[in-house]
């Protein structure tokens, strides 16, 4: 959560907490009326309990929903949408959070559904009213969820929505309506509705080219499917069709592969070398088993006779090239920089900032001039969509030709339901700025797939160490977290991975004792932003200077000298870590092709790896992700003979080769870059 825009996002249910810190002063918000695009005729189900709140218990609370807290619930007899009731949340405490529940029983795992509601509010600030629904196992842990916030303002009645997927092995749905975390003012709820929709079987449609653009040449497109196990008759009638801006088919493949190691993904070959210049759409073609009408989605394709100069881009090794050059993006968020704050940063490793607050030509010249670039955030998708991509369309025209911009932020955290919109937004951008990729971040790695249509570059923002709502969660999050990633865009996206840097304390509205949070140790981090490269990142945007450098949390208590000391330690221990990627640098960026080297069948599955070439020598990157010691042995594939070539690197580590294997031993989250030769 690099926003925290979603912040405490499900919390168990015995504590009664889903969405939304919605720090006003760290970003704008991502909310919206979710609304949903979709086909066909909708079917109202039943399932709400006392959907229009016309029914109340002695109490005179709403009958069969849950209210944590009577402070800011309460049935309201004077204001509806129709009938004669509301639920009115009224909040004039913004570090006051509490949820409203109820269970659905119209919500059968593996359907869809698009879950609206009619809403009201008044002088609502933050994030807003929200509502979200919620799915959980048959032992009452939390699977996923949709989630829809940002009901502001004062607005009369009107009706949003999302649309829902509910998992295959979900036993309960919930519906929460709500104020967000932070915000303040009245909201009203009111004729809650279900509605069952079809979903299509295909989950997203995707190119191993940068933007589905190429000079012709082998592409591979991938489908990915929203469930296993298609039956053969199915695999056998899927079909991707070319065609051109006309409408015209131009080729044909009725031949889809499908991966081994991913059951629910077929990919396509298409050679675009005899393709004329010219605008092509994808078309994918997949048969059902529950009707006669196949699910199709289309793509669009270019293919040039030349590629287009670009101040940035991605190649196909997923690295960004800025002004022709490979370049490894070290960055931190940030809020608006002071001079002294430029002066910091210039004296570190990083060489970018996202910053929430949109900076001024001033500020981004003085960065420029001292080596720190701009991640620009255009406007968040918001209530009003078409307002929000308009001011980015304005803002970019108006910034493009800075040349400190790096990459257009398009999205923090905005969850699934929101993609149709998020789409528009992303098109709006690539269109004011073709030469400048963009980027979007998200907490929930299950819908990155989803999400594709919507970013050039992602990232996900792990961030383990004491989180609120599990604190049994651990440092190696941040690899499983970039693993999902990289697996879940077939390795066709960069990753700029987002690892904690900060002390979730700082962010604590709830009733949660501070001494509860910490920072993360000098280790922790070290281990996290290793782990976030081998598991596929080509790019670090820690979160967040601000927290590191201007913010103190509550506990412990300190003097304000004391404070500053801390704060002063904690970026020292941030500037060695990536001083260490720095070094690096030249590692990580090149496309050698390494020595084939595995890890044997003993070695511990909780050191994970990744293996890189430069200047013609192997490097294998290491990770314990585990607080403990864990023991690996990798091998030449080949069979060559193994021999260490800095072995006064790696004293905190025992490693030694015989013939041509390799074995190692890692004390606790211990990184360990080695570089490798093989006798002739």
């Amino acid at each position: 959560m690099s926003r925290f825009s979603s912040f405490f996002l499900s919390l168990s249910a015995a504590v009664g907490l889903s969405v939304g810190l919605g720090v006003s002063q760290v970003s704008a918000s991502v909310s919206g009326s979710a609304s949903v695009e979709v086909s066909g005729t909708l079917e109202e189900m039943p399932g709400v309990p006392n959907a229009s709140f016309e029914n109340v218990n002695a109490d005179g609370t709403a009958a069969e929903w849950t209210f944590y807290s009577q402070k800011v619930y309460a049935v309201d007899e004077s204001v509806s949408s129709s009938g004669k009731r509301s639920l009115r949340w009224q909040n004039t405490d913004e570090n006051f959070y509490a949820l409203s529940k109820a269970v659905l029983s119209g919500m059968p795992a593996g359907s869809g559904a698009r879950v609206s509601v009619n809403i009201k509010t008044q002088d609502v600030t933050g994030n807003g009213g929200a509502f979200c629904v919620e799915y959980w196992d048959s032992d009452e842990k939390y699977l996923s969820g949709d989630y829809f916030s940002g009901a502001s303002g004062t607005s009369d009645w009107h009706r949003v929505a999302i649309l829902c997927e509910v998992p295959e092995n979900c036993a309960k749905a919930t519906i929460c309506c709500f104020g967000s975390s932070g915000a303040t003012g009245t909201v009203w709820f009111d004729d809650i509705q279900i509605e069952r929709v079809r979903l299509s079987s295909i989950e997203a449609v995707t190119t191993d080219c940068y933007r589905n653009q190429t000079a012709g040449g082998p592409l591979k497109v991938y489908v990915g499917l929203k469930k296993h196990g298609i039956p053969e008759a199915i695999r056998t009638q899927c079909r991707l069709d070319v065609l051109d801006a006309s409408g015209k088919l131009i080729v044909s493949d009725p031949e889809a592969a499908w991966k081994e190691d991913s059951p629910e993904t077929l990919v396509f070959d298409v050679d675009t070398k005899p393709l004329k210049p010219g605008e092509y759409m994808l078309k994918v073609t997949v048969p059902r088993t529950d009707s006669d009408e196949p699910d199709v989605e289309t793509l669009p394709m270019t293919r040039f006779e030349k590629m287009p100069e670009r101040k940035a881009w991605i190649d196909a090794h997923q690295r960004l090239i800025l002004d022709g050059k490979p370049f490894f993006p070290m960055g931190l968020y940030t809020l608006d920089l002071t001079d002294e704050d430029i002066a910091r940063l210039a004296d570190s490793p990083f060489n970018c900032v996202i910053s929430y607050h949109r900076l001024s030509r001033e500020t981004m010249d003085k960065m420029y001039a001292n080596g720190i670039r701009t991640i620009y955030s255009t406007r968040f998708w918001r209530e009003r969509p078409d307002e929000g991509i308009a001011g980015a369309v304005k803002q970019i025209g108006s910034l493009k030709d800075h040349p400190g911009i790096l990459a257009w932020y398009v999205f923090d955290e905005a969850p699934l339901s929101f993609l149709p919109n998020l789409k528009r937004h992303q098109d709006a951008v690539r269109n004011a700025d073709p030469s400048r990729p963009t980027i979007a971040v998200t907490d929930q790695p299950q819908q990155i797939r989803g999400l594709l249509p919507s970013y050039d570059v992602i990232g996900t923002d792990p961030y383990p160490i004491t989180r609120p709502w599990d604190l049994t969660l651990k440092p190696g999050q941040a690899y499983e977290w970039t693993k999902a990633t990289h697996e879940a865009v077939w390795g066709t996206r960069a990753l700029w991975q987002v690892p904690q840097l900060f002390n979730w304390g700082i962010y604590n509205k709830l009733d949660i004792p501070p001494e509860t949070f910490r920072r993360p140790t000098f280790d922790e981090m070290r281990a996290m932003v290793w782990m976030c490269i081998a598991g596929g990142g080509n790019g670090i945007v820690g979160y967040s200077f601000f927290d590191i450098v201007h913010r103190d949390p509550p506990y412990p208590v300190r003097s304000a000298e004391e404070n500053k000391t801390e704060r002063e330690k904690h970026w020292a221990e941030v500037v060695k870590v990536m001083r260490e990627v720095e070094r690096r640098v030249p590692i990580l960026l090149s496309i050698e092709k390494p020595m084939e080297i595995m890890p044997e069948e003993n070695s511990s599955k909780a050191i994970v790896h990744r293996l890189y070439a430069f200047e013609g020598k192997t490097w294998l990157l290491l990770v314990n992700t585990t607080e403990e010691t864990q023991k690996c042995t990798f091998c030449s594939s080949e069979g060559k003979t193994l021999s260490i070539l800095n072995p006064e690197e790696l004293k905190e580590a025992g490693v030694s080769v015989r013939g041509n294997v390799l074995s190692a031993e890692l004390p606790s989250l211990t990184p360990v870059f080695i570089q490798l030769d093989s006798a002739e």
